[in-house]
């Protein structure tokens, strides 16, 4: 290949690489920012989980799968005549707005007089801008418009793009009340690849903005104007048609001018519903059972089994799960294979919490006395019996054992006579454990009377 053609062939490769870049980013433009009527969904979580949202650059990816929302919000854009009509001489007819209350939670009932406060924006082909307030007082609109516009955005942004704006506005009231903000806002397309969070996955156009503000406050009852500056930082990351970032976290500049702490955190999402944090609590129709009975544990743990993931734990574990249920099943099915007293926890976790509950001694389980008596090798009499017993049996026999239907031995002797003196038991009912010869066992029921 002539040095000629290897150019050729260099440039053209070049050429293609560009172009697949090129179509690897995107750009953000009116239509992805919003527009009246648009009511648009996000979700907040925890600064905590904001970890490395500094971290960019070219073809990058943002792993936030993680977050877990904590609150719901609602972002609903209406048309600046549905404020009132005459406010559009003001900001003009495209002109429209957001509600404060409705994204901040707001309640203004604790505000005498004031109703609500809305942010009003104007976008086009070029820029995205806020433009000022309206303070709606006793159900008349005061606007407060921004001689210098807040010019959120110059479109279209783009990957290295880099625009500083600055804005002011001012509101009075004769000599009684003054309010004023100023400041400036510094974007920059800092990074551009692929994120993902709880929403979904999407290539996106990261922004970094920092914002200086300035914010002065007069109330004649006051006396001296309160004066508020503060800088932030907010990084955003843009996808097609989403009007909202897919995310944004929002951080303060300490005083020392180089650390940046997370305060706010959200993302586009679908609707949450908010879950409670689950208590623990179950119940059976009888907690006195026979060995290898079914028993039907009733789940109580709240709030809805659709949220609850559920452990459940036996002590001792001579239990069997029946009917395709197991340890983690809702509402399990099981039997106890040994007799004895039985502790029982339930463990409960949702995306809001845990909790456990154990209650002791819950379960008492006996020996099936039906089971037992079904056995023909030895025969017990008189059954019941006051003061002895006779052991009839076609096996050898060479030792015996009494126990409680609980399985405690409470006597365990040789076989010498053909009769046992149980004058000193208990009235009750006893299980009788023979071993002959060969070692095989036996067991019958008697009673005690």
């Amino acid at each position: 290949m002539t040095s000629q053609k290897l150019k050729s062939f260099l440039f053209a490769i070049a050429l293609i690489f560009s172009a697949t870049l090129a179509n690897a980013q995107i750009n953000i433009v009116q239509g992805d920012l919003p527009s009246v009527n648009d009511t648009l969904r996000f979700s907040f979580a925890s600064p905590e989980q904001a970890l490395s949202f500094q971290e960019t650059g070219a073809d990058f990816y943002w792993d936030y799968s993680h977050l877990e929302h904590t609150s719901q919000g609602l972002e609903s854009y209406i048309g600046i005549s549905q404020i009132n009509s005459l406010l559009g001489i003001v900001f003009g007819f495209n002109a429209y707005a957001r509600s404060i209350s409705e994204v901040f939670d707001i309640d203004f009932d604790v505000m005498q007089g004031f109703d609500n406060i809305y942010q009003i924006f104007n976008k086009s082909s070029s820029v995205f801008s806020f433009d000022g307030y309206v303070l709606v007082y006793e159900s008349f609109p005061i606007p407060m418009t921004f001689s210098d516009k807040d010019e959120i955005f110059l479109l279209p942004f783009t990957y290295e793009k880099r625009d500083s704006t600055t804005f002011f506005g001012s509101l009075a009231s004769g000599d009684t009340l003054y309010y004023e903000t100023s400041g400036y806002r510094i974007n920059e397309g800092d990074g551009w690849g692929n994120i993902i969070t709880p929403y979904g996955e999407f290539e996106c156009l990261r922004v970094k903005t920092k914002i200086f503000q300035r914010d002065s406050l007069f109330y004649e009852a006051i006396g001296e104007p309160v004066v508020v500056e503060n800088t932030t930082f907010e990084y955003k990351w843009f996808a097609k048609n989403k009007k909202l970032p897919v995310l944004e976290v929002s951080a303060s500049l300490l005083e020392d001018g180089e650390t940046e702490v997370p305060f706010m955190v959200r993302y586009r999402d679908i609707f949450r519903p908010y879950i409670e944090p689950p208590v623990a609590d179950f119940a059976v129709e009888n907690a006195e059972v026979v060995t290898n009975e079914l028993v039907y544990f009733e789940n109580l743990s709240t709030p809805d089994h659709n949220y609850n993931e559920y452990t459940w734990e036996f002590s001792p574990n001579t239990v069997i799960f029946h009917e395709e249920t197991d340890l983690n099943s809702i509402h399990p099915v099981v039997s106890f294979t040994s007799p004895g007293n039985y502790d029982v926890k339930l463990t409960v976790v949702n995306d809001s919490g845990n909790d456990e509950i154990t209650k002791s001694a819950f379960i008492n389980a006996t020996v099936d006395i039906f089971e037992i008596t079904s056995n023909e090798t030895i025969v017990i009499y008189p059954n019941p019996a006051f003061n002895t017993i006779s052991i009839q049996s076609s096996a050898q026999l060479k030792e015996f054992s009494i126990k409680t239907l609980d399985g405690k031995i409470i006597r365990k002797e040789t076989v010498d006579v053909n009769y046992i003196d149980i004058s000193n038991l208990t009235p009750g009912v006893y299980i009788l454990n023979c071993t002959d010869i060969n070692n095989n066992s036996f067991k019958s029921v008697f009673i005690k009377q």
